[in-house]
């Protein structure tokens, strides 16, 4: 929304990049569990697996329930309202970010 878009056109845009951090933050998180089991022993054997098991969780949660969720949000007028959903400040750093680039690009054509 910084960069002067909507709500509902910066959300897909967003989620490409959040799934990437998001995958790559599991992953490695997946990895040090899948070690930490291998050379643990006792009680830190099961925090390992614990730790692998929450992230497989995290993964699922996040595809299943809390992109279609936002997406949802996105398509909603009452949600994407900046005052509800607090975005007020992005939204309007975004309007002044688009008046100034349009007020560049009026300038150039005229030059």
């Amino acid at each position: 929304m910084r960069e002067g878009r909507t709500f509902r056109s910066a959300v897909p845009r967003g989620w490409v990049r959040a799934r990437r951090t998001i995958l790559s933050a599991d992953a490695v998180s997946f990895l040090c569990s899948a070690v930490l089991y291998l050379l643990a022993v006792g009680q830190v054997k099961g925090f390992a697996f614990t730790l692998g098991l929450s992230t497989v969780l995290d993964l699922i949660v996040v595809f299943l329930v809390t992109h279609p969720l936002v997406s949802l949000a996105a398509k909603s007028r009452v949600f994407s309202s900046p005052g509800l959903s607090g975005l007020g400040e992005a939204a309007r750093t975004g309007a002044e970010r688009r008046r100034v680039l349009a007020a560049a690009a009026g300038r150039s054509k005229g030059a």
